[in-house]
């Protein structure tokens, strides 16, 4: 049989696909049945030059997977091509995990008033508006990371929700980071816009624009 979201060949009634993730169900082995029936009653149609044409096999770099590919002379004959999903893994299984393990250590500091370690006493003792800001921030970051476990478990479930789910928790930890940043120069009176920060702001924007064009070229795998 065939994975009825992919097009991965399976063995019979298999509990999931390991190449796209999905649980299968009862009604997909039926579904995998039907495709793997239509793949081996297909006649190989006749290009113009006389040749049959054929099905090969190649390797798909992006994921180390075997992609099957078709050669067509037609639009309605082309085969949809199989997404890499390697990015996706390590987002959701690694990526994600680690952020909100950090947001949530880094918020607590943030919330005992040890953000600076042995220098916050003199630090809050010079600006006393920073105690309450820090404070305040560090729940921010406490309930970012909180999110950041839920956004997981949704990719990981591949719920459709997923994916925007992961911008939404992108946008807001780099929105609460700049309005921090903003009022922290403002309770100062010194600038904190140093060239580091604007790189990790231009990385951080970059990186919301990856995900956004990566994740909606695989909403097929997103759909529970």
């Amino acid at each position: 049989m065939r994975c009825p979201y992919c097009g991965q060949r399976l063995p019979d009634r298999a509990g999931k696909c390991p190449s796209c993730g999905h649980v299968l169900t009862p009604a997909d082995w039926e579904a995998g049945e039907k495709l793997e029936t239509k793949e081996e009653i297909r006649e190989p149609e006749r290009p113009a030059d006389g040749g049959f044409q054929r099905e090969q096999r190649a390797q798909d770099p992006s994921d180390g997977r075997f992609a099957r590919t078709q050669a067509s002379h037609s639009a309605a004959g082309q085969a949809v091509p199989r997404m890499g999903m390697k990015w996706y893994w390590f987002v959701s299984r690694i990526s994600l995990l680690l952020s909100a393990v950090n947001n949530i250590v880094v918020g607590t500091q943030y919330v005992m008033g040890q953000a600076l370690g042995t220098q916050s006493a003199d630090y809050y003792g010079k600006y006393p508006a920073m105690n309450v800001l820090d404070r305040i921030y560090g729940i921010v970051m406490i309930l970012v990371g909180m999110y950041a476990f839920v956004v997981r478990t949704r990719l990981i479930r591949r719920k459709a929700s997923g994916p925007s789910s992961l911008i939404r928790l992108y946008v807001i930890s780099l929105v609460s980071s700049g309005i921090y940043i903003a009022v922290a120069m403002l309770a100062t009176g010194t600038n904190l816009l140093t060239w580091d920060l604007i790189l990790s702001v231009g990385i951080s924007l970059l990186m919301i624009l990856i995900n956004r064009i990566y994740f909606d070229k695989r909403k097929q795998y997103f759909q529970n």
